[in-house]
């Protein structure tokens, strides 16, 4: 678990208003906490917890996370407007969101993972932290960023395609 500051609840007081900022953020791969982790493609589930507070004045921020290669290289993001989510807050404007990812279809290589705090239509971010390293380990060979699920099918001869 990491606290974005070491005496949240004085912190909270002191809000400026029209803003939003992280509180505590707690990242897991597996039920081990921390912040650096090894994995393997497709066999972790990565679960990513956040509080915040905000401005109750304003609308409920948006929550993102993006997963990077290299630093630069945006591999996939998933952000709570994009997928309809309502970010719940109590009057004071607290909230808390976790994410999980299922078996992490990620082939081997390093990712920087951040989380985003923006106001509600995404546009301006409040914040933006890094909240873990995760290094891929994997025994394929072939190339690429990630293992999309996928289905073969085989005949023997030819099937009767319309066109």
């Amino acid at each position: 678990t990491k606290s974005v500051s070491d005496t949240p609840v004085q912190q909270e007081a002191s809000l400026p208003q029209r803003t939003a900022r992280f509180t505590t953020i707690d990242v897991e791969l597996d039920g081990n906490s921390g912040c650096e982790f090894t994995g393997y493609t497709s066999k972790n589930n990565l679960s990513i917890r956040i509080q915040f507070t905000s401005d109750p004045q304003l609308p409920a921020p948006t929550v993102g996370f993006t997963f990077k290669q290299g630093g630069v290289i945006d591999v996939t993001c998933a952000v709570s407007l994009s997928d309809k989510i309502c970010i719940q807050r109590d009057t004071e404007g607290l909230g808390e969101v976790q994410i999980e990812f299922p078996r992490l279809p990620l082939r081997k290589g390093e990712y920087f993972i951040y989380a985003h705090l923006g106001c509600e239509n995404a546009i301006y971010l409040y914040e933006t932290e890094h909240v873990a390293t995760l290094t891929i380990d994997d025994s394929l060979s072939e190339p690429g960023l990630v293992n999309l699920a996928h289905s073969w099918h085989t005949l023997a001869g030819h099937s009767n395609i319309k066109g």
